[in-house]
């Protein structure tokens, strides 16, 4: 007698790391440490020896403060994504929306202290990062310009966690100054370009168009 044939079903463990992954746009991720380690080098030229580990808990601070924005922009996004994108894993329900707040918060609490272990200067830095993010999320991100600025703030800031962590702030080199505002524009014109080319896609349509018309 031949057996009815299996369902393959995926584990609900299995389920919920995919859901929080997605939630953190894990793909994302490594584009984050790059920033605290520019702003490391450029803070530690001409001091001898670079000593790494004081790095290290500067780029899991941005990296944990990072997610935290990600997942607080998923709770604050929650009742148009119910709307617009109802597989996301707040409103499918894969992840509760009071979760998320709550790991969200536990990992700030984590990136804020780990921030602290790389030195005073760090720390502080650390929640003005932490600051940034929750002003994005609750309010900045209402208004496309504040949106964009705030980001750039949060990428330019983390540039300069990395820098603390070598040394104070008075001792950094002029490099670190300029890589944070860098850093910041190109945040700005990677989030504009696409927008002037849709623009500039319809003005070179209409123009197209009229043209002919008057043909």
């Amino acid at each position: 007698m031949n057996s009815p044939p299996s369902t393959y079903c995926i584990p609900p463990s299995t389920s919920i790391v995919r859901a929080w992954m997605e939630l953190v746009r894990v793909p994302n991720l490594s584009t984050v440490p790059g920033d605290p380690l520019a702003g490391f080098v450029l803070a530690s030229l001409g001091r001898g020896e670079m000593h790494w580990l004081r790095v290290l808990p500067a780029v899991a601070a941005s990296l944990l403060l990072y997610m935290v924005g990600l997942i607080w922009n998923d709770c604050a996004d929650y009742a148009e994504d119910s709307q617009d994108r109802p597989e996301r894993p707040l409103p499918s329900g894969r992840i509760t929306r009071g979760r998320a707040a709550r790991v969200g918060a536990c990992l700030a609490a984590v990136g804020v202290g780990l921030a602290w272990l790389s030195g005073v200067a760090a720390g502080f830095v650390g929640v003005l990062l932490l600051l940034l993010v929750v002003a994005y999320n609750f309010g900045a991100r209402r208004s496309r310009l504040l949106g964009i600025v705030n980001m750039g703030a949060c990428r330019s800031v983390s540039v300069l966690l990395g820098a603390a962590s070598a040394c104070p702030p008075r001792e950094w080199h002029p490099f670190v100054a300029a890589a944070a505002a860098q850093t910041s524009l190109k945040h700005h014109s990677t989030i504009t370009q696409p927008s002037l080319n849709h623009h500039s896609n319809i003005t070179q349509t209409s123009l197209k168009h009229h043209s002919n018309i008057t043909q």
